[in-house]
């Protein structure tokens, strides 16, 4: 089941990720209070947001640039805020993002 996070339950979350990217069963239960979401919810968020800086931080360091690795960070902390972010910069779309290409089936 997916959830649906209020833009407060995203500020909470990534305030706490800020402070600690991995916290133990004690700060995940006190920000599931907080935040009003179940600690298992709490604890896969922290997990895909670790994942998902890790994917960001990997990219950036293969391709060598530093400037790439500030616009990777910038695109983290955009794709982690939600689509409302991006939304607000007017469908900011980063040059080097992968195209879906459409499959051509032979006839």
């Amino acid at each position: 089941m997916r959830t649906t996070f209020t833009e407060e339950q995203i500020q909470i979350l990534q305030a706490n990720f800020q402070i600690d990217s991995n916290p133990d069963g004690q700060d995940l239960e006190r920000i599931a209070q907080i935040t009003g979401l179940s600690k298992r919810v709490t604890q896969v968020w922290f997990q895909n947001c670790r994942a998902r800086q890790k994917k960001y931080m990997n990219t950036g360091k293969a391709r060598g640039g530093s400037s790439e690795l500030l616009i990777d960070t910038f695109l983290f902390l955009l794709i982690s805020l939600g689509r409302n972010s991006v939304q607000a910069l007017g469908g900011f779309t980063p040059t080097h993002a992968k195209k879906k290409r459409r499959k051509k089936y032979r006839t």
